[in-house]
């Protein structure tokens, strides 16, 4: 037991990085206001700490009601020094101090990833609402229903009871990140001049080359935590496997990109877009590092680049402003990457006891009920919410944020009678560029 609490200690460490990646991530995205989004993101994972802890795990892996697998009921803020909590049923398990640590970490990456990609827009007590809903029910019911039942060793959630394969998150914690994302991108709108008609004048700040390597190092570091950490929740061999295909998907996302963005634009390829296709890459080997050869997973990999930038188009046809991009990463890569495993992944070391089709069927039921789960649930209490509290910034707030840079290092909290009207989706600024995504502008 010692060395898989080893095992997951180390795996901690490394998603640590990963919360870091995606930090600096938006700071290479979005230039500016880089302190005060910094500050919410570390109350943020706080707020996500607590009600995982209070709430989240209990849902997650307490025990299923009925033995159903669709909700845990016991768990709730467990005492991790009482004596019949530290260690679960089997050695070869890890003592549930370990297995909340890792859980809970996490937890933490889906808000993260919203927040980024509402740069600009988003209130903090709006990012710390999101924070809560994530961490107390969507999370802790996708969850239970991919993972629930392994602490106590009882049956498994309904969706893994069906054979849905899901080995690091690609539905469960990526494709949940891209519903909740499009759901509140819905209710906030575009930034102020983002797809102004007449007067495409949409202000965009220059990336930073260097935050964005960075964090791209950050990122394919940490997505080793999270799979190998996952591997060994599950029982899952193969850890040299799953680490090798982990570097090889994200190597094909990073080269795949560059063809298809030269494509796209003119022989140019901007530093935001490699890593976006190294995102896209590990995202989509997320689902089956475990059980992908290595020429299936850069397959894999770079198709989900082109589900990628596919879906980027898309939204912007719809005027879905997403600011680092994460709507089309996690959504585009993360639905195809759970797709690939019924056909790309080697059936006997999958032991699904599916055909093809039916592990496509599997996949398909799963991906439907992350996204039902995740976009009604966040529209619906976003947008009720939103009629009361605003979750969008005032007007001068946001004008202040695109033209100052770092100016705000300290957080607000809503002030009812200050609050300005929503900014309106077509008000010009003063720098016309063409209305092309922010993270296209060539470094």
């Amino acid at each position: 037991m010692e060395l898989v609490n080893g095992w997951l200690l180390a795996a901690a460490i490394l998603i640590f990085a990963l919360l870091l990646g995606f930090i600096l991530s938006e700071r290479g995205f979005v230039r500016h206001g880089g302190a005060h989004s910094a500050a919410r993101r570390l109350l943020g994972l706080a707020t996500v700490m607590m009600f995982f802890w209070l709430i989240g795990f209990g849902l997650m892996f307490g025990e299923s009601i009925d033995g159903w697998g669709v909700v845990g009921w016991t768990q709730f803020a467990p005492d991790l020094m009482e004596a019949s909590l530290t260690s679960v049923s089997s050695g070869t398990q890890p003592s549930l101090a370990f297995f909340l640590m890792f859980q809970m970490l996490m937890c933490m990456l889906p808000p993260i990833l919203i927040a980024n990609a509402a740069a600009d827009r988003l209130r903090l007590e709006g990012y710390l609402l999101i924070c809560m809903l994530v961490s107390i029910l969507i999370y802790p019911l996708l969850g239970h229903w991919m993972w629930g039942g392994r602490l106590l060793g009882e049956s498994e959630g309904w969706l893994a009871a069906l054979g849905f394969i899901d080995l690091a998150g690609a539905s469960v914690l990526f494709s949940t990140s891209g519903w909740c994302t499009l759901a509140l991108l819905v209710v906030l709108g575009p930034r102020i001049g983002r797809f102004a008609e007449e007067t495409p004048t949409y202000t965009s700040n220059r990336s930073r080359p260097t935050y964005l390597i960075l964090s791209a190092l950050l990122l394919w570091m940490g997505w080793l935590g999270l799979a190998l950490g996952n591997a060994v929740l599950l029982g899952k061999a193969h850890m040299g496997a799953i680490a090798m295909n982990l570097l090889l998907g994200g190597a094909a996302g990073l080269l795949a990109i560059v063809p298809f963005r030269m494509f796209q634009n003119g022989n140019l390829v901007e530093t935001p877009y490699l890593v976006r296709g190294l995102l896209a890459g590990l995202v989509a080997v997320s689902a089956g590092a475990h059980a992908f050869h290595s020429q299936g997973a850069i397959i894999v990999s770079a198709v989900g680049v082109c589900s990628m930038l596919m879906l980027d188009r898309i939204l912007l046809s719809l005027k879905i402003d997403d600011a680092v991009g994460i709507t089309s990463i996690t959504l585009g890569a993360g639905i195809w990457g759970s797709l690939a495993v019924a056909f790309m992944a080697d059936r006997t070391i999958l032991d699904s006891g599916l055909s093809v089709i039916g592990q496509l069927g599997a996949q398909l039921m799963g991906i439907f009920a992350t996204g039902g789960l995740s976009f009604l649930t966040t529209i619906l209490v976003i947008g009720l919410l939103d009629l009361v509290f605003p979750f969008r910034v005032s007007l001068q707030e946001e004008l202040e944020g695109q033209n100052n840079l770092d100016t705000a290092s300290n957080l607000t909290l809503w002030d009812l009678p200050a609050v300005e009207p929503s900014p309106s989706r077509t008000t010009p600024l003063q720098q016309p560029v063409p209305a092309e995504d922010s993270a296209s502008i060539a470094s």
